[in-house]
């Protein structure tokens, strides 16, 4: 009789903590029941377009590092280092402090470092102008990567893949519409040629004509 008195009186202090267990079981089994939540298609369309933008243009540079030295003594590893170092240094070092810059900010940057990056390889007629154009956009990219795989993180993981499938397709797109632009001008100049060839044979011809005309 004693020891069912013990344990009637050691039952209520034990069920609250069996309650409290069997609380947390409940809601542990609520939390995995819950579905992840699903990202709008447009988001990780924006986060793939980031991406494969950023890349597309570092791709082109490399893509077009012989005709960016061609008539020059200088290796195409000066393309490569003046391309890959500032981004390097950007990825390097932004991460400690560019969390303090509005984001409106770094995307009028990165704008402004391709703008102005690829204007200069344009236009500029000498080669060392050519690769500062090649570190100015080489700054845009190390801009823009820290930037964007940094604003995953307020969004669902699938941003991540979407950013990273991004990145891979740009490498892609880059040589392929570098190429293809080459492309498009041979076959305008093969073109244009061709009709050159034709007004040279009529201009014979008539030539040929007059000149048996005289005779």
């Amino acid at each position: 009789m004693e020891k069912t008195a013990e344990n009637s009186e050691e039952n209520p202090e034990e069920n609250p903590t069996k309650d409290k267990e069997n609380e947390e079981n409940n809601g542990s089994k609520e939390i995995k029941a819950e579905k992840p939540k699903k990202e709008p298609l447009r988001n990780l369309f924006a986060f793939y377009a980031f991406g494969a933008l950023i890349y597309t243009v570092y791709s082109v540079i490399i893509s077009g590092a012989q005709d960016i030295l061609a008539g020059t003594f200088i290796p195409t590893a000066a393309v490569l280092v003046t391309n890959v170092g500032p981004y390097f240094l950007v990825t390097m070092i932004a991460p400690y402090f560019i969390h303090k810059v509005p984001y409106v900010v770094r995307i009028v940057a990165i704008y402004t470092f391709f703008t102005a990056g690829l204007f200069i390889i344009v236009y500029a007629k000498e080669v060392y102008l050519k690769l500062v154009g090649i570190c100015t956009t080489s700054l845009g990219a190390g801009i823009g990567e820290v930037s964007f795989f940094t604003l995953t993180a307020y969004y669902e993981k699938v941003t991540v893949a979407a950013y990273s499938a991004g990145t891979g397709s740009g490498f892609i797109l880059g040589p392929l519409y570098y190429t293809g632009i080459i492309q498009v001008l041979l076959c305008l100049f093969v073109r244009h040629r061709g009709k050159l060839l034709l007004f040279e044979q009529m201009l014979e011809e008539i030539q040929c004509r007059f000149h048996l005309k005289q005779c």
